[in-house]
């Protein structure tokens, strides 16, 4: 059975993707913000959130919501799929290549 405060969580995010799906960016990043702010761990509103500054072309703000969001991920490919969207949205390697350079020690993986 979820808990109240899950489904209470579950329900604010779908709230908040209802917002950025609409195009309300500006709603949207407040209901993720709110989010957060109870729930800094949150991985689905840290991805989220680093997508909509992407989309308002805050590169620098992404890939620090995508790095908090990395602490959550089990795996590497999870991680990378954050940079791949980072790569679709601006090519930007140079910003890729040192933000994997600062977190694939979190993984059981090597060159």
């Amino acid at each position: 059975m979820v808990s109240l405060s899950v489904q209470r969580r579950n329900e604010k995010f779908k709230q908040a993707l209802a917002l950025h799906k609409k195009g309300d960016l500006k709603a949207a990043q407040e209901a993720y913000v709110g989010i957060l702010s109870k729930h800094p761990d949150d991985i689905e509103a840290l991805h989220h959130i680093g997508i909509l500054n992407l989309q308002t072309g805050d590169l620098t703000l992404a890939i620090a919501f995508f790095d908090q969001a990395v602490v959550g991920f089990a795996d590497l490919q999870l991680y990378m799929l954050h940079h791949k969207i980072v790569d679709r949205f601006y090519g930007d390697l140079v910003a890729h290549h040192t933000c994997v350079q600062r977190n694939i020690h979190r993984f059981n993986f090597r060159w």
